[in-house]
């Protein structure tokens, strides 16, 4: 017993400082990989477009991308967002659009991990069915996936609402232990 409120209180201090600046649900749902291994082409689909080192992809793309960290070993963050101001006002819990803030902190965070961590931009207008899924209810939302071996063994975070880039910084510090 004593074991397991040590390990609780570990757990609470360590998600502390991320509670503080978004909202965070730690399990990302075995559904989501399970979908994307449904959806995975045979080669590398091209990205929609490409800013410094962010890929903006399509469903097909995401579901090659998390798939690659099998063998890449490379940890990824998924950024969820919408081109669309009104979905981001809806599906934020204060009403406000923060995609477009949100796109510029990403970029900006992606500059500093070289190759050691990956972005990834997804639109989900693209495929509305991931905003009604068990993991995306909020624009934007982030996944930070490593470790992935199967659909029901990875290490996955996701956070929503708005990460400005020390943010970020944090939660790739505190789930794949890399600094800038």
């Amino acid at each position: 017993m004593k074991s397991f409120i040590k390990f609780l209180m570990l757990n609470v201090v360590l998600l502390l400082p991320v509670a503080s600046f978004a909202g965070r649900n730690p399990a990302v749902q075995p559904l989501f990989f399970e979908q994307l291994q449904a959806a995975l082409p045979s080669s590398q689909p091209e990205p929609i477009t490409t800013s410094g080192a962010v890929s903006d992809v399509t469903w097909q793309g995401l579901a090659w991308e998390v798939d690659n960290v099998k063998t890449s070993h490379v940890p990824i963050v998924i950024e969820f967002y919408s081109d669309d101001s009104g979905d981001c006002q809806r599906f934020n819990p204060v009403g406000t659009d923060e995609c477009a803030p949100q796109l510029a902190q990403f970029d900006s965070a992606s500059s500093s991990y070289g190759d050691n961590v990956k972005f990834i931009r997804f639109n989900v207008r693209l495929h509305p069915d991931v905003v009604n899924g068990p993991d995306v209810r909020v624009l934007p939302t982030h996944f930070f996936i490593a470790d992935y071996t199967d659909t029901q063994h990875y290490t996955a975070v996701k956070v929503w609402g708005m990460l400005d880039e020390a943010g970020i910084a944090q939660v790739i510090q505190q789930t794949f232990n890399i600094s800038q």
